[in-house]
C-alpha cells in the first residue's frame, strides 16, 4: 500500500493491471483480479503522471525533480507464464524544464509517446530512439501552460490542452488541424480523451465541467457538471459511453 498522496494512475490495456503513484516516488503495481507480487518502482521525485504502452512492452512514467521533469521508460525484464511482470528495468530516460503533469502512449504499438507541462509545453519522441517529432514551446493560444496531452487512437493526431483552449495537431506534419474553447473562466484543461472512432473529443476543466465534442467542430454535443475540478474523462473502448472521475 502506498503511504504517501497517490497522484496518477493507469491501467495496463488489457485491464489485468493497475499501476499507481505518489508524491513520495514511489509506483506500485496492482494485479486487479488475482494475487501477484509485483515489483515496486522507486523514483527520486514526486510521480506526477504514468501511462502504460498499448502493447504493455514498457510503463512510462514523469516525474518532478528538483524543478526539472524527468520521463523514464521501463521495460519488463521478466514475465511469468501467467503474465506477471516480475522485474522492470530503466530502458530509457529524459529530462526537460520544469514538471511533466502529463504523458500520453500512443496507440496501437506505443512507439510514440508525448509529455506536457508549463515550462516543456509539448514533446513527442520515438520510443526507441528517443528522437523528437513534434516540439511545441510557445503557446499556440498565447497562454501558458500545457496541463493535459492525449493521442487518437490511430496516432495521426494529438489534443494538447493549453490555457483554456484545446489544440489538436497533426503528428506528422505538426500542423494546427484544429481549435476548441472552454469558458473564458477556465485556468486549465486537465484532462483530454478521444473517442476509440477518434471523431469525439472528451475534456475537463477546473471549472468542474466536462465537455463532449467532435473534434473538428466546436459545436459542443454534451456538457457535464462536477462537483469539483474534472481531473479524468475517458470514452469506453468499446461502446460509445464515457465515465468521468471528478
Amino acid at each position: 500500500a502506498h503511504k504517501a498522496r497517490i497522484l496518477c494512475l493507469d491501467f495496463k490495456k488489457d485491464g489485468s493491471t493497475l499501476a499507481s503513484g505518489d508524491d513520495r516516488g514511489q509506483v506500485l503495481m496492482h494485479a486487479v483480479e488475482k494475487a501477484a507480487k509485483y515489483p515496486r518502482l522507486k523514483h527520486e521525485g514526486d510521480v506526477l503522471c504514468l501511462s502504460f504502452a498499448p502493447d504493455a512492452s514498457y510503463l512510462a512514467s514523469g516525474e518532478s525533480l528538483f524543478g526539472k521533469g524527468v520521463l523514464t521508460i521501463r521495460r519488463p525484464r521478466n514475465t511469468d507464464v501467467d503474465g506477471t511482470m516480475s522485474e522492470f528495468v530503466v530502458d530509457k530516460s529524459f529530462t526537460c524544464e520544469g514538471k511533466i503533469l502529463c504523458l500520453s502512449s500512443s496507440h496501437p504499438m506505443g512507439e510514440l509517446i508525448a509529455i506536457g507541462g508549463p515550462k516543456c509545453g509539448v514533446c513527442v519522441r520515438n520510443v526507441e530512439d528517443g528522437n523528437i517529432r513534434l516540439l511545441e514551446h510557445e503557446s499556440a493560444t498565447g497562454k501558458d501552460g500545457v496541463n493535459s496531452v492525449a493521442f487518437s487512437r490511430d496516432a495521426s493526431r494529438i489534443a494538447c490542452g493549453v490555457g483554456c483552449s484545446i489544440v489538436v495537431r497533426s503528428i506528422k506534419t505538426g500542423d494546427i488541424i484544429t481549435m476548441l474553447r472552454h469558458d473564458e473562466s477556465t485556468n486549465g484543461i486537465f484532462s483530454l480523451d478521444f473517442s476509440p472512432c477518434g471523431t469525439m473529443l472528451a475534456s475537463g476543466d477546473d471549472n468542474c465541467c466536462e465537455t463532449i465534442r467532435k473534434f473538428s467542430s466546436p459545436t459542443v454535443s454534451a456538457t457535464f457538471h462536477h462537483p469539483k475540478k474534472c481531473q479524468s474523462p475517458a470514452f469506453s473502448p468499446v461502446i460509445s459511453a464515457h465515465f468521468a472521475r471528478s
